[in-house]
């Protein structure tokens, strides 16, 4: 590291150079996987599932059978298109609104 470095930007460098610096544009892209989903979610009718608007099993819906499905469906959808760890951890969540809270 050269020596006429501000110390901002020598501590700045030292942090990146660190086995355990992960920078922004690896790993998880959680914002850009999220608005994916919301994306393809809202092309289905189904953003009302895991954004809170539509109620779990709301009483006034004649068929709640429709609502499982859809609740089961959505979260079968990003359980296999998450990674192996982060899966695990879903398949506790009854409802796919809490999937979706936990993800964020």
């Amino acid at each position: 590291m050269p020596l006429h470095q501000a110390p901002e930007v020598q501590i700045q460098q030292a942090i990146q150079d660190s086995v355990y610096f992960v920078h922004p544009s690896e790993g998880l892209n959680y914002l850009a996987w999220s608005r994916t989903m919301r994306r393809d979610l809202g092309a289905k009718i189904k953003l009302s599932l895991i954004d809170g608007s539509l109620q779990v099993l709301d009483m006034i819906d004649l068929n709640p059978s429709s609502w499982e499905w859809c609740n089961h469906l959505i979260h079968s959808w990003i359980f296999n298109l998450v990674s192996e760890p982060i899966a695990q951890t879903l398949v506790f969540h009854e409802y796919i609104f809490y999937v979706w809270e936990d993800l964020k």
